[in-house]
């Protein structure tokens, strides 16, 4: 993961799926050292073109702060 910070007493650690084909966006939650959930933000293949005209995954994070607000791309979050 690329990021890590805390919140109360939860880990959060975050960053792009290594490897992957597609935009997935990982969120993995703990706390006390015990995984609690992990959430991931998945841009369809589709949609990417709305946040980078390449598949430059990581220019697509500069732009994080537009997520979801009002975008017409279709953003996927699950958890689990």
């Amino acid at each position: 993961m690329e990021n890590e910070w805390s919140y109360d007493s939860l880990s959060i650690k975050e960053g792009l799926k290594p490897g992957s084909k597609h935009f997935q966006y990982f969120f993995v939650v703990s706390e006390g050292g015990q995984k609690k959930c992990n959430y991931c933000v998945w841009i369809e293949d589709e949609a990417l073109s709305h946040f980078s005209a390449s598949k430059n995954f990581k220019a697509i994070l500069v732009k994080i702060e537009i997520w979801p607000c009002n975008h017409p791309a279709p953003i996927h979050r699950g958890g689990r």
